[in-house]
């Protein structure tokens, strides 16, 4: 006994004692977890630059996460990104995919407006080309009949 309690009674204060430093403890490691989940995204996001809401570009460097993670996406292995971009080290790829499965939701956003983009440019080149594509598309139309009529051509073949 301790000062006149029971040893039921002890024990079920430390028990209680026991829950509120475990309930304690768990809050703890919940805000370390928290602190070094946003230290790590730092650290993470280091590795690039934020040109703009759709312009993330890996530090140091032209190229955009969206070309990385294209070819991740088709299934390239981290390696072989590596040795696509030769200007960037395997360091920068995994940042790049980790960045990516930590920001699924925001990089998913971020490649959906970039290929909308590219596809609405597609569009404007194909309505309006410049001059230099006009130029072009008419020189290759011309020597296209010139084979043609020469006999080395054996069917048209549309631009």
């Amino acid at each position: 006994m301790h000062w006149g309690l029971s040893n039921e009674k002890v024990s079920a204060v430390k028990a209680e004692g026991d829950i509120q430093g475990l309930t304690l403890g768990n809050e703890r490691v919940t805000n370390l977890q928290g602190r070094l989940k946003a230290r790590m995204a730092m650290e993470l996001e280091g590795y690039f630059e934020f040109l703009g809401p759709d312009d993330i570009r890996l530090k140091g460097s032209r190229v955009g996460i969206e070309f990385l993670l294209r070819d991740y996406q088709e299934g390239a292995s981290l390696e072989e990104i590596a040795l696509r971009y030769p200007t960037l080290s395997l360091e920068q790829v995994h940042a790049t995919i980790t960045y990516y499965l930590s920001h699924q939701e925001r990089v998913h956003a971020y490649l959906a407006r970039w290929r909308g983009q590219g596809q609405a440019a597609w569009e404007q080149q194909n309505r309006q080309p410049s001059e230099f594509v006009r130029d072009l598309r008419q020189r290759v139309e011309q020597q296209r009949r010139a084979l043609q009529a020469a006999g080395k051509l054996s069917s048209p073949t549309p631009l």
